[in-house]
């Protein structure tokens, strides 16, 4: 494949653009000529053949949204257009594209390189101000997009403004452009790490976050979360949620913050690990260490709920528990680093002196106990402990159990990290720990909490572990039951506690097995009334409170 970098067609080039569609999907195109016609993606192309769209029925990755008017675009200006536009828009939202230009040098593409080299981009636009800041509109015409109208242009900058990918300088003739946002980020990581400038750890990054008066998350952010991370159905006592979700967030959480370490154990294979003990065949053995650590991290979180916090023990100790047997020195788990580390694809050097280290774990774990929201406080978690690099190692680990704590302590959807891109996981943190800017691992956060949360909002009918009155005192609690349907035609609270004492239940329980009647006698209804040997024309005249 030739790299297309700096070439454009003309409007002599032929130009094939090929759309693998969804299974099932049909695809149609319409030639200028007004043609329409189905295409064979292995018959051979050729003369007035050219443009034209090959349909291949079979499972792709999507297309990005950004693609749209690139290829909208470029159909028009090859004379191939879509059916109308919004058949054309339903197809390139499901679709995958390869795009071939055939030229007298043979120069194509045949893969989604695409965006760098179409007649109009927002990446190309992004990319071309990331290397000349302060571009001018008419620069950016002439060199990035001189076949584009100046309207689909301008409406363009305007989007990317609005969307925060852009930052606006100057008025009129003097308007320039430079990039913002996670898109600072994007731009400065296509330098290769060894030719970025050596970075060092910034105290001022901690030292100018004040808890609760500066916010990496924005209102808009924070409630967003909130909405989607609240479980439905009724409210339950404090902890609960957490319990009755952990077995799930056991298997989801422990694989998919392995899997960000590299483990290449699929999920399948670490329920079998989690819930049996099963360890996958031909699999290293420090993976599955990697992913029981996980589990042990998480039944400790959530067994300690109502103890746990964000304090320097709580954190040492849920990276002893993660790091247990995969360093080569036992006593640095759960103990702060006294040695320099380095980061892998990284010019940043976190410190090297074990007493500043010391202090400045001090102060995050402060700021991070200090902050009253608990999105913020677990976005600061993952921010900050990983940037610090406050142990020899397994620090993201670390900061990815920690930061699920603020959320199950409010009773809020864990962060599973199921659905969190690796890449732009740790193009996130690049960022944090060379330019210390959050947008893009904030981008990631929130995309990933609001799929986690869709996950957890439904928790399961059933309960966890059963009151005890429901096994030492059911004979108990079904006689009370029906007393106060065929007698009192209403819950009798005084009488329900009269016959516990007559049936010698135990003063310690009396009270629980009064509240657990009643919550019994609340739920009858005709459909469940046989539970207590009743007829459904039994209740008809029942009181309520």
């Amino acid at each position: 494949m030739t790299e297309l970098s700096g070439f454009k067609p003309t409007n002599e080039t032929p130009l094939q653009i090929v759309l693998f569609l969804p299974r099932g999907q049909p695809g149609v195109a319409r030639y200028g000529h007004g043609t329409t016609k189905r295409h064979d993606p292995t018959s051979h192309h050729g003369g007035d053949e050219l443009p034209v769209v090959v349909v291949n029925m079979m499972m792709a990755l999507p297309l990005p949204r950004s693609w749209t008017l690139i290829v909208s675009k470029s159909m028009k200006r090859f004379g191939l257009m879509a059916i109308n536009q919004s058949e054309f828009n339903g197809l390139i939202g499901s679709a995958t594209m390869v795009i071939r230009f055939i030229g007298p040098d043979h120069a194509y593409c045949d893969d989604c390189g695409l965006n760098r080299f179409m007649v109009l981009s927002d990446q190309s636009i992004i990319d071309y101000i990331a290397t000349h800041p302060g571009a001018k509109r008419a620069q950016i015409h002439k060199e990035v997009a001189s076949d584009t109208n100046t309207t689909t242009l301008w409406r363009a900058f305007s989007r990317l403004v609005a969307e925060g990918k852009l930052q606006q300088t100057g008025r009129g003739r003097a308007t320039g452009y430079v990039v913002a946002g996670s898109e600072v980020i994007t731009a400065y990581l296509q330098t290769p790490y060894n030719q970025r400038p050596p970075k060092a750890y910034n105290k001022d990054f901690v030292d100018r976050y004040v808890p609760n008066e500066t916010f990496y998350l924005t209102v808009e952010d924070r409630d967003r979360l909130t909405d989607a991370g609240r479980p439905t159905g009724p409210a339950l006592p404090a902890g609960t949620y957490a319990r009755r979700i952990l077995e799930r967030l056991l298997v989801d959480l422990s694989w998919a913050s392995s899997r960000m370490e590299g483990n290449t154990y699929n999920i399948l294979e670490t329920e079998q690990l989690v819930r049996y003990g099963q360890a996958a065949v031909g699999k290293d053995r420090k993976e599955a260490v990697m992913i029981l650590n996980h589990k042990e991290a998480i039944e400790f979180v959530v067994d300690n709920l109502d103890d746990i916090g964000i304090t320097h023990q709580d954190i040492c100790n849920i990276h002893a528990l993660l790091a247990d047997g995969l360093l080569i020195d036992p006593a640095m788990t759960g103990r702060l680093r006294r040695m320099p580390v380095g980061i892998s694809h990284s010019s940043y050097a976190p410190l090297e002196d074990q007493y500043e280290i010391d202090e400045e774990f001090s102060i995050l774990i402060e700021k991070a106990a200090a902050i009253t929201d608990p999105f913020e406080q677990s976005f600061y978690l993952l921010v900050h402990i990983p940037h610090l690099q406050a142990f020899d190692d397994i620090n993201k680990r670390t900061s990815r159990i920690a930061s699920n704590i603020p959320l199950l302590k409010a009773d809020l959807a864990p962060m599973s990290f199921v659905t969190m891109e690796d890449r732009r996981y740790i193009d996130g943190l690049i960022g944090i720990y060379e330019l210390n800017n959050v947008a893009l691992l904030r981008e990631v956060y929130l995309e990933a909490y609001l799929a986690s949360a869709e996950n957890y909002k439904t928790l399961r009918a059933e309960v966890e572990t059963p009151e005890k009155a429901a096994v030492a005192y059911r004979d108990f609690v079904r006689e009370a039951v029906r007393r106060c349907v065929l007698e009192f035609n209403a819950f009798n609270t005084l009488a329900v506690m009269a016959m516990a004492k007559d049936a010698n239940i135990q003063e310690d329980d009396l009270q629980d097995v009064v509240t657990y009647t009643k919550a019994q006698f609340d739920g009858l209804h005709k459909g469940n009334a046989i539970r207590y040997r009743l007829r459904p024309e039994d209740l008809d005249n029942l009181e309520r409170e």
